[in-house]
Protein backbone atom coordinates (compact mmCIF):
# COMPACT_ATOMS: atom_id res chain seq x y z
CA UNK A 1 0.00 0.00 0.00
CA UNK A 2 2.84 2.60 1.30
CA UNK A 3 4.56 1.72 -2.37
CA UNK A 4 1.79 2.37 -4.60
CA UNK A 5 0.66 5.21 -2.55
CA UNK A 6 3.82 7.24 -2.54
CA UNK A 7 4.23 5.61 -6.38
CA UNK A 8 1.21 7.77 -7.23
CA UNK A 9 2.48 10.96 -5.42
CA UNK A 10 6.06 10.84 -6.87
CA UNK A 11 4.23 10.65 -10.55
CA UNK A 12 1.01 13.17 -9.66
CA UNK A 13 4.51 15.72 -8.44
CA UNK A 14 6.23 14.78 -11.80
CA UNK A 15 3.37 15.12 -14.16
CA UNK A 16 3.03 18.59 -12.74
CA UNK A 17 6.50 20.17 -12.71
CA UNK A 18 7.79 18.51 -15.89
CA UNK A 19 4.68 19.18 -18.39
CA UNK A 20 3.10 16.64 -20.45
CA UNK A 21 6.12 16.45 -22.86
CA UNK A 22 9.10 16.10 -20.44
CA UNK A 23 7.11 13.94 -18.54
CA UNK A 24 6.15 11.94 -21.69
CA UNK A 25 9.49 11.73 -22.54
CA UNK A 26 10.08 10.23 -18.86
CA UNK A 27 8.16 8.00 -18.90
CA UNK A 28 9.32 6.82 -22.16
CA UNK A 29 13.10 6.18 -21.25
CA UNK A 30 11.26 4.64 -17.79
CA UNK A 31 9.22 2.64 -19.77
CA UNK A 32 12.41 1.26 -21.48
CA UNK A 33 14.26 0.59 -18.37
CA UNK A 34 11.29 -1.41 -16.99
CA UNK A 35 11.45 -3.84 -19.24
CA UNK A 36 15.39 -4.22 -19.74
CA UNK A 37 15.49 -5.19 -15.83
CA UNK A 38 12.58 -7.47 -16.10
CA UNK A 39 14.75 -8.83 -18.35
CA UNK A 40 18.03 -8.66 -16.42
CA UNK A 41 16.06 -10.74 -13.49
CA UNK A 42 15.93 -13.58 -16.08
CA UNK A 43 13.74 -15.62 -13.41
CA UNK A 44 17.01 -16.16 -11.47
CA UNK A 45 15.60 -14.25 -8.24
CA UNK A 46 11.99 -17.37 -8.11
CA UNK A 47 14.56 -20.35 -9.05
CA UNK A 48 16.84 -18.76 -5.95
CA UNK A 49 14.09 -18.62 -3.68
CA UNK A 50 13.19 -22.04 -4.98
CA UNK A 51 16.38 -23.83 -4.01
CA UNK A 52 17.85 -22.06 -1.16
CA UNK A 53 13.62 -22.85 0.71
CA UNK A 54 15.24 -26.59 -0.15
CA UNK A 55 18.52 -26.25 0.60
CA UNK A 56 20.48 -27.94 3.76
CA UNK A 57 22.95 -25.26 2.55
CA UNK A 58 21.77 -22.42 0.84
CA UNK A 59 25.13 -20.21 1.38
CA UNK A 60 26.72 -21.35 -2.03
CA UNK A 61 23.10 -20.19 -3.81
CA UNK A 62 22.69 -16.71 -2.18
CA UNK A 63 26.54 -16.42 -3.20
CA UNK A 64 25.73 -17.26 -7.05
CA UNK A 65 22.52 -15.59 -7.11
CA UNK A 66 23.91 -12.48 -6.16
CA UNK A 67 27.14 -12.81 -8.21
CA UNK A 68 24.97 -13.85 -11.13
CA UNK A 69 22.24 -11.39 -11.25
CA UNK A 70 25.22 -8.16 -10.40
CA UNK A 71 27.31 -9.41 -13.47
CA UNK A 72 24.29 -9.51 -15.54
CA UNK A 73 23.77 -6.22 -14.44
CA UNK A 74 26.81 -5.07 -15.85
CA UNK A 75 27.00 -6.37 -18.82
CA UNK A 76 23.19 -4.77 -19.82
CA UNK A 77 24.73 -1.75 -18.94
CA UNK A 78 27.48 -1.76 -21.00
CA UNK A 79 25.47 -2.76 -23.78
CA UNK A 80 22.87 -0.51 -23.54
CA UNK A 81 25.55 2.43 -22.80
CA UNK A 82 26.62 1.31 -26.56
CA UNK A 83 23.16 0.94 -27.80
CA UNK A 84 21.78 4.07 -26.18
CA UNK A 85 22.07 6.38 -29.44
CA UNK A 86 20.06 3.86 -31.80
CA UNK A 87 17.39 3.25 -29.21
CA UNK A 88 17.06 7.28 -28.87
CA UNK A 89 17.32 7.22 -32.72
CA UNK A 90 14.46 4.90 -32.85
CA UNK A 91 12.37 6.14 -30.54
CA UNK A 92 13.30 10.00 -31.62
CA UNK A 93 13.80 11.24 -28.33
CA UNK A 94 15.24 14.87 -28.36
CA UNK A 95 18.43 14.46 -26.22
CA UNK A 96 17.76 10.53 -25.83
CA UNK A 97 21.43 8.97 -25.80
CA UNK A 98 22.46 10.94 -22.50
CA UNK A 99 19.02 10.06 -20.89
CA UNK A 100 19.08 6.37 -21.83
CA UNK A 101 22.66 6.37 -20.32
CA UNK A 102 21.63 8.09 -17.03
CA UNK A 103 18.71 5.92 -16.72
CA UNK A 104 20.53 2.28 -17.38
CA UNK A 105 22.70 3.27 -14.46
CA UNK A 106 19.99 1.81 -12.46
CA UNK A 107 20.75 -2.04 -13.33
CA UNK A 108 23.39 -3.29 -11.74
CA UNK A 109 22.31 -1.85 -8.40
CA UNK A 110 18.73 -3.57 -9.51
CA UNK A 111 20.37 -6.61 -10.27
CA UNK A 112 21.99 -6.96 -6.54
CA UNK A 113 18.40 -5.38 -5.25
CA UNK A 114 15.93 -7.86 -6.74
CA UNK A 115 18.77 -10.54 -6.22
CA UNK A 116 18.44 -9.65 -2.43
CA UNK A 117 14.22 -10.08 -2.55
CA UNK A 118 14.94 -13.64 -3.88
CA UNK A 119 17.18 -14.58 -1.26
CA UNK A 120 14.85 -12.94 1.37
CA UNK A 121 11.71 -15.00 0.11
CA UNK A 122 14.10 -18.23 0.09
CA UNK A 123 14.76 -17.37 3.82
CA UNK A 124 11.01 -16.52 4.23
CA UNK A 125 12.24 -13.09 5.57
CA UNK A 126 8.76 -10.99 3.87
CA UNK A 127 8.37 -8.60 6.91
CA UNK A 128 12.51 -7.91 5.82
CA UNK A 129 11.12 -7.83 2.19
CA UNK A 130 8.35 -5.04 2.89
CA UNK A 131 10.48 -2.93 4.82
CA UNK A 132 12.69 -3.10 1.76
CA UNK A 133 9.94 -1.72 -0.39
CA UNK A 134 9.36 1.17 2.31
CA UNK A 135 12.74 2.47 2.08
CA UNK A 136 12.71 2.25 -1.47
CA UNK A 137 9.49 4.26 -2.08
CA UNK A 138 10.53 6.54 0.56
CA UNK A 139 13.36 7.19 -0.84
CA UNK A 140 11.49 7.77 -4.18
CA UNK A 141 9.31 10.35 -2.96
CA UNK A 142 11.76 12.40 -1.04
CA UNK A 143 14.30 12.53 -4.37
CA UNK A 144 11.17 13.44 -5.82
CA UNK A 145 10.26 16.14 -3.23
CA UNK A 146 14.32 17.48 -3.21
CA UNK A 147 13.68 18.47 -7.27
CA UNK A 148 11.39 21.61 -5.38
CA UNK A 149 14.73 22.82 -4.40
CA UNK A 150 17.89 21.35 -6.89
CA UNK A 151 14.85 21.93 -9.70
CA UNK A 152 12.59 19.78 -11.95
CA UNK A 153 14.34 18.28 -15.40
CA UNK A 154 13.93 14.75 -17.20
CA UNK A 155 17.30 14.25 -16.05
CA UNK A 156 17.16 14.87 -12.88
CA UNK A 157 13.94 12.46 -12.47
CA UNK A 158 16.21 9.75 -13.60
CA UNK A 159 18.41 10.26 -11.00
CA UNK A 160 16.37 10.05 -8.45
CA UNK A 161 14.78 6.66 -9.56
CA UNK A 162 18.81 5.33 -9.60
CA UNK A 163 19.24 6.59 -6.22
CA UNK A 164 15.86 5.31 -5.08
CA UNK A 165 17.45 1.80 -5.37
CA UNK A 166 20.81 2.68 -4.40
CA UNK A 167 19.20 3.34 -1.47
CA UNK A 168 16.99 0.71 -0.53
CA UNK A 169 20.09 -1.84 -1.36
CA UNK A 170 22.38 0.44 1.06
CA UNK A 171 19.06 -0.70 3.36
CA UNK A 172 19.64 -4.01 2.91
CA UNK A 173 23.64 -4.07 2.01
CA UNK A 174 23.88 -2.97 5.99
CA UNK A 175 21.36 -4.85 7.29
CA UNK A 176 22.42 -8.50 5.77
CA UNK A 177 25.65 -8.23 4.92
CA UNK A 178 25.64 -10.81 2.14
CA UNK A 179 29.19 -11.82 0.88
CA UNK A 180 29.73 -11.27 -2.83
CA UNK A 181 31.87 -13.89 -3.78
CA UNK A 182 32.46 -15.27 -7.36
CA UNK A 183 29.81 -18.04 -8.17
CA UNK A 184 30.47 -21.79 -8.72
CA UNK A 185 30.04 -21.97 -12.38
CA UNK A 186 27.89 -25.56 -12.33
CA UNK A 187 25.41 -24.51 -9.28
CA UNK A 188 24.86 -21.03 -11.54
CA UNK A 189 23.69 -23.18 -14.37
CA UNK A 190 21.65 -25.21 -12.28
CA UNK A 191 19.47 -22.00 -11.20
CA UNK A 192 19.92 -20.99 -14.71
CA UNK A 193 17.75 -24.22 -15.66
CA UNK A 194 15.01 -23.11 -13.47
CA UNK A 195 14.59 -19.53 -13.98
CA UNK A 196 14.94 -20.02 -18.00
CA UNK A 197 10.97 -21.11 -18.02
CA UNK A 198 10.54 -18.93 -15.25
CA UNK A 199 12.00 -15.63 -17.11
CA UNK A 200 9.39 -16.90 -20.19
CA UNK A 201 6.45 -16.56 -17.97
CA UNK A 202 7.42 -13.36 -16.73
CA UNK A 203 8.14 -11.37 -19.79
CA UNK A 204 5.41 -13.26 -21.58
CA UNK A 205 3.08 -11.41 -18.93
CA UNK A 206 4.87 -8.41 -18.57
CA UNK A 207 3.78 -8.33 -22.65
CA UNK A 208 0.07 -8.76 -22.12
CA UNK A 209 -0.10 -6.44 -19.00
CA UNK A 210 1.88 -3.49 -21.74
Amino acid sequence: VFFMGTGYVAAVILARELGPAAYGTYGLVISFLLWLEVLSGFGIPRAAARLISQSADPKPIVEATLAGLLAIGVILLALCWIAAPYVAGFFDIRGGTALLRLAVLDLPFNGLYIAHHGVLIGYQQFWQISVTLVVYSLSKLLGTLALFWIGFSVEAALIVNVLATVGALAYLLLKFRLRLVLPDRRLFRSILAIAAPLALLVVTMQFVLS
